[in-house]
């Protein structure tokens, strides 16, 4: 945690955001070794989900991105997948 306190504060980071979940223990940690530093960015606990961010989180159609598209519970109709993926299919049928 020390090499995210020193380059945040090399590079003039004024906020740290950690996201919910897998970032909770993280911002204790940071919270604790920041109070022993003078100027240390300021740092927040973010709720977000998963799901909010692996889609815009991909850039690239390749198989691991079609791979987690694809995954899920059961078998996907066409709408049911372009509904997960937020897109409406309404807008695309002749």
């Amino acid at each position: 945690m020390n090499w995210l306190l020193d380059a945040t504060t090399k590079d003039g980071i004024d906020k740290i955001l950690f996201l919910s979940r897998d970032g909770y223990i993280m911002h204790k940690v940071y919270y604790l070794l920041a109070g022993y530093r003078d100027n240390s960015p300021r740092a927040e606990y973010m709720y977000a989900s998963r799901g909010a961010l692996n889609i815009p989180s991909i850039f690239e159609l390749n198989d691991v991105a079609m791979d987690f598209l694809a995954s899920g519970t059961g078998i996907l109709t066409v709408s049911q997948f372009l509904e997960r993926i937020d897109i409406d299919p309404k807008q695309y049928q002749q």
